[in-house]
Protein backbone atom coordinates (compact mmCIF):
# COMPACT_ATOMS: atom_id res chain seq x y z
CA UNK A 1 0.00 0.00 0.00
CA UNK A 2 1.10 3.48 -0.64
CA UNK A 3 0.39 6.23 1.48
CA UNK A 4 1.81 9.54 3.03
CA UNK A 5 1.57 11.49 6.11
CA UNK A 6 -1.51 13.47 4.80
CA UNK A 7 -3.61 10.28 4.87
CA UNK A 8 -3.06 9.10 7.63
CA UNK A 9 -6.26 8.90 9.02
CA UNK A 10 -8.14 7.73 5.28
CA UNK A 11 -5.26 5.06 5.60
CA UNK A 12 -6.31 3.82 9.24
CA UNK A 13 -10.04 3.81 7.59
CA UNK A 14 -9.06 1.42 4.81
CA UNK A 15 -6.93 -0.96 6.79
CA UNK A 16 -9.65 -1.44 9.23
CA UNK A 17 -11.92 -1.96 6.40
CA UNK A 18 -9.94 -4.79 5.39
CA UNK A 19 -9.81 -6.26 8.35
CA UNK A 20 -13.19 -6.41 8.43
CA UNK A 21 -13.14 -8.64 5.77
CA UNK A 22 -11.82 -12.40 5.17
CA UNK A 23 -8.36 -10.78 4.37
CA UNK A 24 -5.41 -12.92 5.64
CA UNK A 25 -2.94 -11.50 4.21
CA UNK A 26 0.29 -8.83 6.23
CA UNK A 27 0.06 -5.49 4.17
CA UNK A 28 3.58 -3.19 4.04
CA UNK A 29 2.73 0.52 4.15
CA UNK A 30 5.18 2.56 2.02
CA UNK A 31 4.80 6.16 2.83
CA UNK A 32 6.19 8.51 0.38
CA UNK A 33 8.67 10.61 2.87
CA UNK A 34 10.75 7.57 3.37
CA UNK A 35 11.66 7.46 -0.29
CA UNK A 36 13.18 10.89 -0.40
CA UNK A 37 15.93 12.59 2.02
CA UNK A 38 14.47 14.69 3.85
CA UNK A 39 15.83 17.70 2.79
CA UNK A 40 14.65 16.66 -1.21
CA UNK A 41 11.21 15.53 -0.26
CA UNK A 42 9.32 18.85 0.13
CA UNK A 43 10.98 19.99 -3.37
CA UNK A 44 9.40 16.57 -5.01
CA UNK A 45 6.00 16.94 -6.88
CA UNK A 46 3.23 15.13 -5.15
CA UNK A 47 2.78 13.41 -8.63
CA UNK A 48 6.51 12.19 -8.85
CA UNK A 49 6.23 11.31 -4.80
CA UNK A 50 3.67 8.83 -5.74
CA UNK A 51 5.41 7.41 -8.64
CA UNK A 52 8.88 6.44 -7.01
CA UNK A 53 6.51 5.39 -3.54
CA UNK A 54 4.79 3.04 -6.08
CA UNK A 55 8.23 1.64 -7.74
CA UNK A 56 9.74 1.16 -4.39
CA UNK A 57 6.60 -0.73 -2.75
CA UNK A 58 6.79 -3.15 -5.49
CA UNK A 59 10.80 -3.34 -5.25
CA UNK A 60 10.47 -4.10 -1.62
CA UNK A 61 7.87 -6.44 -2.31
CA UNK A 62 10.00 -8.40 -4.13
CA UNK A 63 13.01 -8.49 -1.54
CA UNK A 64 10.30 -9.26 1.06
CA UNK A 65 8.76 -12.38 0.07
CA UNK A 66 8.85 -14.97 -2.41
CA UNK A 67 4.85 -14.98 -2.54
CA UNK A 68 3.43 -16.06 -6.08
CA UNK A 69 1.52 -12.98 -6.08
CA UNK A 70 2.29 -9.28 -5.76
CA UNK A 71 -0.85 -6.72 -4.55
CA UNK A 72 -0.16 -3.01 -5.25
CA UNK A 73 -3.11 -1.00 -3.55
CA UNK A 74 -3.88 2.52 -2.58
CA UNK A 75 -4.73 3.81 0.89
CA UNK A 76 -8.33 5.07 0.24
CA UNK A 77 -10.59 1.84 -0.64
CA UNK A 78 -13.36 0.18 0.95
CA UNK A 79 -13.62 -3.55 0.21
CA UNK A 80 -15.86 -6.72 -0.79
CA UNK A 81 -16.43 -8.16 2.45
CA UNK A 82 -15.27 -11.52 0.78
CA UNK A 83 -12.27 -10.24 -1.37
CA UNK A 84 -9.56 -12.88 0.03
CA UNK A 85 -12.30 -15.81 -1.72
CA UNK A 86 -13.55 -14.26 -4.19
CA UNK A 87 -9.55 -13.69 -5.63
CA UNK A 88 -8.44 -17.17 -4.37
CA UNK A 89 -11.52 -18.45 -6.40
CA UNK A 90 -11.12 -15.99 -9.16
CA UNK A 91 -10.24 -18.13 -12.98
CA UNK A 92 -6.79 -16.06 -13.41
CA UNK A 93 -5.49 -16.67 -10.38
CA UNK A 94 -6.91 -20.55 -9.98
CA UNK A 95 -5.31 -21.70 -13.39
CA UNK A 96 -2.25 -20.04 -12.82
CA UNK A 97 -2.17 -17.66 -15.80
CA UNK A 98 -2.29 -14.39 -14.59
CA UNK A 99 0.14 -11.94 -15.55
CA UNK A 100 -1.72 -8.59 -13.95
CA UNK A 101 -4.60 -8.13 -13.24
CA UNK A 102 -7.27 -5.28 -11.20
CA UNK A 103 -9.93 -5.87 -9.13
CA UNK A 104 -11.11 -2.30 -10.09
CA UNK A 105 -12.74 -1.27 -12.46
CA UNK A 106 -13.35 2.82 -12.99
CA UNK A 107 -17.30 4.06 -13.94
CA UNK A 108 -17.44 4.33 -18.14
CA UNK A 109 -13.97 2.77 -18.53
CA UNK A 110 -14.89 -1.31 -18.81
CA UNK A 111 -12.47 -1.53 -22.19
CA UNK A 112 -13.20 -4.99 -22.80
CA UNK A 113 -11.16 -7.00 -25.31
CA UNK A 114 -12.66 -10.37 -24.29
CA UNK A 115 -15.24 -11.48 -21.27
CA UNK A 116 -15.57 -14.70 -19.20
CA UNK A 117 -17.03 -16.15 -16.31
CA UNK A 118 -16.67 -12.79 -14.07
CA UNK A 119 -13.17 -11.71 -15.34
CA UNK A 120 -12.69 -9.45 -18.82
CA UNK A 121 -9.28 -8.71 -20.60
CA UNK A 122 -8.85 -5.10 -20.78
CA UNK A 123 -7.13 -3.04 -23.85
CA UNK A 124 -4.27 -2.14 -21.64
CA UNK A 125 -3.85 1.58 -23.86
CA UNK A 126 -7.04 2.65 -22.20
CA UNK A 127 -6.37 1.92 -18.98
CA UNK A 128 -6.09 4.06 -15.43
CA UNK A 129 -6.34 3.66 -12.07
CA UNK A 130 -4.11 1.67 -9.12
CA UNK A 131 -6.29 1.58 -6.91
CA UNK A 132 -5.93 -2.46 -6.70
CA UNK A 133 -3.76 -4.35 -8.53
CA UNK A 134 -2.74 -7.96 -8.49
CA UNK A 135 0.39 -9.25 -10.49
CA UNK A 136 2.80 -11.82 -10.93
CA UNK A 137 6.41 -11.89 -9.44
CA UNK A 138 7.71 -11.43 -13.35
CA UNK A 139 5.32 -8.80 -14.03
CA UNK A 140 6.41 -6.95 -11.11
CA UNK A 141 10.14 -7.36 -11.84
CA UNK A 142 9.70 -6.76 -15.38
CA UNK A 143 8.27 -3.20 -13.82
CA UNK A 144 10.92 -2.37 -11.81
CA UNK A 145 13.48 -3.58 -14.83
CA UNK A 146 11.14 -0.79 -17.23
CA UNK A 147 9.76 1.15 -15.01
CA UNK A 148 11.40 4.31 -16.69
CA UNK A 149 10.68 3.22 -19.83
CA UNK A 150 7.08 4.64 -19.75
CA UNK A 151 6.38 7.99 -19.10
CA UNK A 152 3.40 8.89 -16.40
CA UNK A 153 2.39 7.82 -12.91
CA UNK A 154 2.03 4.20 -12.07
CA UNK A 155 -1.22 3.45 -13.26
CA UNK A 156 -0.21 4.07 -16.52
CA UNK A 157 3.08 2.30 -16.19
CA UNK A 158 2.05 -0.58 -15.10
CA UNK A 159 -0.79 -1.20 -17.46
CA UNK A 160 1.53 0.07 -20.24
CA UNK A 161 4.42 -2.11 -19.37
CA UNK A 162 2.14 -5.19 -18.75
CA UNK A 163 1.69 -5.24 -22.59
CA UNK A 164 1.23 -8.27 -24.54
CA UNK A 165 -0.28 -10.21 -22.13
CA UNK A 166 -3.82 -10.21 -21.45
CA UNK A 167 -4.70 -7.83 -18.31
CA UNK A 168 -7.38 -9.08 -16.07
CA UNK A 169 -10.08 -7.21 -14.92
CA UNK A 170 -12.31 -8.65 -12.12
CA UNK A 171 -16.05 -8.38 -12.37
CA UNK A 172 -17.98 -7.17 -10.26
CA UNK A 173 -15.45 -4.93 -8.75
CA UNK A 174 -14.19 -5.39 -5.36
CA UNK A 175 -12.90 -2.69 -4.62
CA UNK A 176 -14.55 0.53 -4.32
CA UNK A 177 -12.78 4.10 -3.85
CA UNK A 178 -13.74 6.39 -0.85
CA UNK A 179 -15.11 9.64 -1.62
CA UNK A 180 -11.73 11.58 -1.12
CA UNK A 181 -10.12 14.39 -2.57
CA UNK A 182 -6.79 13.31 -4.84
CA UNK A 183 -3.64 13.76 -3.05
CA UNK A 184 -2.09 14.96 -6.59
CA UNK A 185 -4.92 16.49 -7.48
CA UNK A 186 -6.25 14.27 -9.85
CA UNK A 187 -10.21 13.63 -10.75
CA UNK A 188 -12.10 11.83 -7.98
CA UNK A 189 -13.56 8.53 -9.96
CA UNK A 190 -15.53 5.85 -8.86
CA UNK A 191 -16.89 2.15 -10.06
CA UNK A 192 -20.29 1.76 -11.63
CA UNK A 193 -20.10 -1.94 -10.89
CA UNK A 194 -18.68 -2.04 -6.71
CA UNK A 195 -20.34 -5.33 -4.86
CA UNK A 196 -19.74 -5.18 -0.96
CA UNK A 197 -21.44 -8.39 -0.46
CA UNK A 198 -21.07 -10.26 -3.54
CA UNK A 199 -18.98 -14.02 -3.26
CA UNK A 200 -17.96 -15.86 -5.89
CA UNK A 201 -20.06 -19.43 -6.41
Amino acid sequence: MISCDSRESIRNETLNDLKSTDWAWDINVILDKDCFHPLVYPEVSKTERQTIASYNALKIALQNTDAQWIVFMEDDLIFNKHIAHNLISWYPIKNNILNFGSLYTPKNNRCSQEEGMFWYKADCLRLYGSQFYIMSREAASWAITYWNSIEGMQDIRLTRLSRGKPIYYYTPSLVEHRNVSSVWGGVTHHSDDFNLDWKHP
